[in-house]
């Protein structure tokens, strides 16, 4: 007993005059915390967290991992007034003070944290919102990621119901410019997927719209935008249907490709399929016509006087007359 003990006992002070702590495993789970609350009204709440801290004589923190990598996340379930309830699901991982640059190096999989969240409102509406972990910290300006595999960025997506029935969905992306990278250096050797947000809504009187548009945009410090991709190239097209009072609808499809103002030659380098967007629409009026327009999203450009698009395109125009006429109309935005 007493040789155990002081075996015991010599351990933990070596444990403590290890400053450096370098843990050498192949898999090793370390301790989570775990709780359930119950708030006034029924509501309860779950709340899992990691033990997973630095300590102070511990500035490195250098964890070999030979399988897979798991780290520590944080999930919470909470019931409010009037039977609403939501889900919380984040991340422990964060920046400290003596790991400026975190640097992980995993062999297998590499997952990073997600949040996600369902909320129930009052009148039975509830919506679910998922957004991402990933951000730029202030000691790590230049956010380098090393993946030999598929490189999924994160989306945010969000569907929601509004009084009266309605219910809207939106699909948003964490992909945004930082401070510190000017060129948005994001380097894929499989398929390159940028974010789109699209919405579904219904509106009273039983109408509903669907909206979809891109988030390319231009960025500050970046001023040419070049993307080059191996494969099929989509830009992003927006598209709407809307139902209008006494039944009339109408379908809209712009393109959100325009002139930015440190962009002026546009240069577009795809060694695939070149898509461009176009615009059309169908309308209901009342009385029972209805009419068709199409029109190119292509337009001149600042530092393009000449406006060198070559189309060899005809253009049909027509009226809508009340009474049940119909029209057709399609119309080039080509001009000078």
């Amino acid at each position: 007993v007493y040789i155990l003990l002081a075996v015991y006992v010599s351990a933990e002070q070596k444990r403590e005059a290890d400053p450096h702590l370098v843990y050498h495993h192949h898999h090793h789970h370390k301790g989570h915390a775990s709780g359930v609350a119950h708030h006034p009204g029924g509501g309860h709440s779950f709340v899992a967290t990691s033990g997973i801290g630095k300590r102070e004589a511990d500035p490195h923190r250098v964890y070999h991992h030979h399988g897979h990598a798991h780290l520590a996340h944080a999930s919470g379930v909470a019931h409010h007034p009037g039977g609403g309830h939501s889900f919380v699901a984040t991340s422990g991982i964060g920046k400290r003070e003596a790991d400026p640059h975190r640097v992980y190096h995993n062999h297998g999989h590499a997952h990073l944290a997600h949040a996600s969240g369902v909320a129930h409102h009052p009148g039975g509406g509830h919506s679910f919102v998922a957004t991402s972990g990933i951000g730029k910290r202030e000691a790590d300006p230049h956010r380098v990621y090393h993946h030999y595999g598929h490189a999924h960025l994160a989306h945010a997506s969000g569907l929601a119901h509004h009084p009266g029935g309605g219910h809207s969905f939106v699909a948003t992306s964490g992909i945004g410019k930082r401070d510190a990278d000017p060129h948005g250096g994001y380097h894929h050797h499989r398929h390159a997927h940028l974010a789109h947000t699209s919405g579904v809504a219904h509106h009273p009187g039983g109408g509903h719209s669907f909206v979809a548009t891109s988030g390319i945009g231009k960025r500050e410090e970046e001023p040419h935008r070049r993307y080059h991709h191996h494969g099929h190239a989509h830009l992003a097209h927006a598209s709407g249907i809307a139902h209008h009072p006494v039944g009339g609808h109408s379908f809209v499809a712009t393109s959100g490709i325009g002139k930015r103002e440190a962009e002026p030659h546009r240069g577009y380098h795809h060694h695939g399929h070149g898509l461009l967007a176009h615009a059309s629409g169908v309308a209901h009026h009342p009385g029972g016509g209805h009419s068709f327009v199409a029109t190119s999203g292509i337009g001149k450009h600042n530092a393009d006087p000449h406006g060198g698009y070559h189309h060899h395109a005809h253009g049909h125009k027509g009226h809508a007359h009340h009474g049940h006429a119909t029209s057709f109309v399609k119309t080039s935005g080509i001009g000078k």
